[in-house]
């Protein structure tokens, strides 16, 4: 009176007529749990798998944010000690600037607001010396040209990240 799984394989047993029919029967529960258990053990390697993975992807998140924690914080001691180093304000800011780039710009531009609202360029610093020697002629050249987005940045006290400066607004600035 038990149910069970079974396989059942029937054969023709010779040509004579009527046809006589040999059947076979076997007990597949043994089989049926391992196929059970190993979908099962697939489905965990998989999910172990998935969640090894994100774990992974948060660990080098992690890894990323502490790395870039770091450099700020080298950086801000590294400024402070030039701040620090020189009691002449124009060469403190300018060593301020050199810290800054490369390791947290390519180009950073100091500007001070003189009596009068007059706006003058302390220090200008790029990672590629020859483009540092266009930017600081551009700036004597031009002083209302780069003072365009400086203004805004004084104006509002907030720092202003420009990712990249593309042909667009180098035209806005020159015209």
């Amino acid at each position: 009176g038990t149910r069970f799984p079974i396989e059942l394989t029937v054969t023709r047993a010779g040509a004579g007529e009527p046809p006589l029919f040999a059947g076979f029967v076997r007990d597949i529960t043994r089989r049926r749990d391992a196929d059970s258990e190993r979908r099962r053990l697939v489905k965990e390697a998989v999910a172990s798998r998935a969640s090894e993975e994100a774990a992974r992807v948060r660990a080098e998140a992690a890894r990323t944010t502490a790395e870039a924690d770091r450099r700020r914080m080298e950086f801000l001691a590294n400024a402070g000690l030039r701040m620090a180093g020189s009691l002449d304000y124009e060469t403190a800011l300018e060593d301020v600037a050199r810290a800054a780039v490369p390791g947290i710009a390519d180009l950073c531009a100091v500007t001070m607001v003189e009596p009068r609202g007059r706006l003058r360029p302390l220090a200008i610093v790029h990672a590629d010396r020859e483009r540092e020697h266009v930017a600081r002629e551009l700036a004597e050249r031009y002083p209302d040209a780069s003072a365009a987005g400086m203004a805004g940045v004084i104006s509002r006290g907030t720092p202003e990240l420009v990712p990249e400066i593309d042909d667009a607004r180098l035209q806005r600035i020159a015209g």
